[in-house]
């Protein structure tokens, strides 16, 4: 299993204003099962969802070190989130703190993070704390590898 960070100089105007805003190259994270089958919460796709995804060199791939056994818990938790909404009110919280969070909609380093957390990885973080550029980095901090 994988995770994967979108480079925003392949995106759209969004995807670099996100980087831009949140000061990397990352614009967007997805898990990467190991069937190939992706997921995350896309504002292009109206929310949480699974997906195929081509893979390319316009992501950068770092190892989840996850038992099978921890694939399938991650798994069903996914298909517990299908379908909640893109939480974009979190995501202008990066530039307005004091607005509140919604607990059924997600942006996606925030579920990804909380995905992780099911594992018991991540668990002292708040995930909405997290851009896509400062989830790379503390994962990158924490020892996760990048996949060549």
């Amino acid at each position: 299993m994988r995770i994967a960070f979108y480079r925003a100089r392949y995106g759209s105007w969004m995807d670099y204003f996100v980087a831009f805003f949140t000061a990397g190259p990352y614009s967007h994270v997805e898990f990467v099962f190991s069937d190939g089958v992706w997921f995350s919460s896309s504002s292009r796709d109206g929310g949480v969802r699974y997906k195929q995804i081509k893979p390319g060199s316009h992501w950068v791939y770092l190892d989840l070190p996850v038992s099978g056994e921890e694939e399938v818990k991650l798994r069903a938790w996914c298909d517990g989130e299908v379908g909640c909404a893109y939480d974009w009110k979190e995501v202008f919280r990066f530039g307005f703190p004091w607005l509140t969070k919604d607990d059924s909609r997600w942006f996606c380093s925030e579920i990804v993070i909380a995905g992780l957390q099911q594992l018991d990885f991540l668990t002292q973080y708040k995930q909405e704390d997290f851009s896509p550029n400062a989830f790379f980095k503390l994962l990158i901090d924490s020892g996760f590898k990048v996949v060549v």
